[in-house]
């Protein structure tokens, strides 16, 4: 694989994980506010939601690491 190529394959996976990573930020909110709606929730209800909210903000930091690894490309003047 050359240098074109493997830069090539780290946007792809960039901008797949970058998509993910809204998906999952998108369906995050989605929870919480149906939680929040549905009135007083138990704290076994609480915990998982506090656990997605950290596997959330996980997943987020993993794709911006991987994101750093292949710089953007610059500004055109």
């Amino acid at each position: 694989m050359n240098q074109t190529e493997l830069k090539t394959a780290l946007d792809s996976i960039a901008a797949a994980l970058g998509a993910v990573a809204s998906q999952l930020d998108k369906a995050t909110n989605e929870v919480i506010v149906a939680i929040s709606n549905a009135g007083n929730t138990t704290p076994e209800v609480d915990a998982a939601v506090a656990n997605l909210q950290q596997v959330a903000s996980a997943l987020k930091t993993a794709t911006q690491t991987l994101d750093d690894l292949n710089p953007d490309a610059p500004a055109a003047p």
